[in-house]
């Protein structure tokens, strides 16, 4: 399950601004979209969201690739 394939929906990308945790004022952040594309979750689609700070395609892909990981385990489960 944990080589399950997935593509980010680029065209989706957006940024925003939030509030910090707490209440301390306001952040940038990005909302990244992405679609499983095979195994037992395939066609799930989810988003990471992620610091503008920590926008960057290694972060992007650690944060989509563990998501992808734990939504892939869970749709497997067979009782």
């Amino acid at each position: 399950m944990d080589n399950a394939t997935y593509h980010v929906l680029g065209d989706q990308i957006v940024q925003t601004t939030t509030l910090k945790a707490g209440g301390g004022g306001l952040t940038d952040v990005y909302e990244i979209p992405y679609m499983i594309d095979t195994g037992p979750a395939a066609g799930h689609s989810g988003k990471v969201t992620l610091a503008a700070s920590a926008f960057n395609p290694a972060n992007v892909k650690a944060a989509i690739e563990a998501q992808v990981s734990a939504v892939s385990h869970v749709a497997g489960i067979n009782g």
